[in-house]
């Protein structure tokens, strides 16, 4: 399982999916599903990072526009 730790959160799943090269790092399809599964997860967790900076972003300008009314 090296192939795991160099692949970011960033590369999509489908990517890793269809990379040959990915599937035959793992020696049981146990361990290359619950990398798929691992990645996905960190997938899930960036984009809920992403949006709650914009939420937190959106709250901060909303919060400077009333001081300056």
């Amino acid at each position: 399982m090296t192939k795991q730790s160099t692949n970011t959160p960033q590369q999509s799943l489908r990517a890793l999916i269809a990379d040959d090269a990915y599937v035959m790092a793992f020696q049981t399809v146990g361990h290359y599903r619950t990398a798929l599964l691992q990645h996905a997860d960190a997938l899930t967790a960036q984009q809920k990072e992403v949006a709650a900076g914009e939420l937190n972003h959106s709250a901060n300008l909303d919060d400077s526009q009333g001081e300056h009314a």
